[in-house]
């Protein structure tokens, strides 16, 4: 039997909030697809995880390194810190596209 236990999060570009799913909880043969592909559409920071445990089965910016997939599966929880890495890349990022879009 299938549970439905697993959230899908994501980082709103660079503003630093984060927000669920609307179709959270999942299967997690759900969870992964539907991830990947708000990943490459957005271009967001997106992971999943479960729903009491908030442990990550995959992440989009996984500290391990990106596959072709847009993600990795992670094999446990990601730390605090390595969030907070993951958010200023993103900020980074975003700042120096920007940067290049109005030419400065």
């Amino acid at each position: 039997m299938a549970k439905r236990v697993w959230n899908i999060r994501y980082s709103l570009g660079n503003t630093g909030r984060e927000i669920g799913d609307a179709g959270n909880p999942r299967k997690r043969s759900e969870a992964i697809p539907v991830a990947e592909e708000i990943a490459k559409r957005a271009n967001w920071h997106v992971w999943v995880e479960h729903v009491d445990t908030r442990k990550r089965i995959w992440d989009s910016h996984s500290v391990a390194g990106k596959e072709a997939s847009g993600g990795s599966l992670v094999s446990g929880p990601v730390s605090v810190e390595q969030q907070r890495e993951m958010i200023e890349h993103n900020a980074r990022q975003a700042r120096e596209a920007g940067k290049k879009r109005s030419g400065t």
